[in-house]
């Protein structure tokens, strides 16, 4: 089976400017999700999809080939969904007469997965019986819903969703339950997804009841939408290099 490993990187970003290209120890943010991809033996094919001749030149130093075409500026957005990201993407490969079997989207502003990780999700839905897409997902139990509360235009601290749909009726409070009696919950963590391309085609979705689970480390799952985050990434990105992670 074919795989074609696709980063998004469209020029515009509104929480840090040039986010995907922004210097990250030392190197290009994308650089990170560009080497673990390369490094990733299951990945046939690897191309950037971005509506920007300006990151184009910045990155061709990795690679010339990551370039195969420019993304149309109605695919680059800020409410652009990534269906059509995705679609477009695999229609020019196609046109260029290339066709994949399975893709998988590595987002740059996830730097932290490894070429292992990467290449562990696609055998895993390779050797899935009935899976036909999988997203990575990390368990984390200090932001459970079961813990979540709503802030009232009152100030009134309500438990998140007890009003929705209510009328006359109190919101119940079933008080503050341990962490370890609650089943575990999982939340997707944006850093890898992966579909069969013919069900892609069909469903335009990572996400229905085809869909497997590949639980990662939570500090693996990193996503910089704030200079704190870039900090925080950095640290990780160090510490890894040097061993310690």
């Amino acid at each position: 089976m074919k795989v074609l490993g696709i980063i998004p990187a469209r020029e515009g970003s509104k929480g840090i400017k040039d986010k995907n290209v922004i210097k990250c120890n030392g190197k290009p943010l994308i650089y990170w999700t560009i080497e673990a991809a390369r490094k990733a033996k299951e990945i046939d094919r690897l191309i950037v999809s971005t509506d920007s001749l300006r990151y184009r030149d910045m990155l061709e130093q990795f690679g010339k080939d990551l370039f195969p075409f420019i993304r149309p500026e109605k695919f680059a957005k800020d409410k652009s969904p990534s269906a059509e990201v995705v679609i477009h993407a695999l229609d020019k490969m196609a046109e260029l007469g290339e066709e994949f079997d399975i893709v998988i989207l590595l987002e740059p502003t996830s730097p932290i997965r490894t070429p292992e990780q990467i290449n562990e999700v696609i055998q895993l839905l390779k050797s899935a019986p009935k899976a036909r897409a999988m997203v990575s997902v990390v368990e984390d139990s200090n932001h459970h819903p079961l813990l979540a509360f709503e802030v009232q235009k009152s100030g009134q601290l309500v438990p998140y969703g007890s009003l929705t749909g209510a009328t006359s009726a109190e919101p119940s409070y079933p008080g503050h339950p341990r962490r370890q009696a609650l089943r575990p919950a999982f939340f997707m963590s944006g850093d890898i997804y992966l579909s069969y391309v013919d069900t892609y085609r069909e469903r335009l979705s990572f996400n229905h009841e085809l869909t497997a689970a590949y639980r990662a480390e939570s500090w693996q799952s990193d996503e910089i939408d704030e200079p704190a985050d870039l900090i925080r990434v950095e640290a990780i990105l160090k510490a890894r290099q040097e061993g310690r992670l």
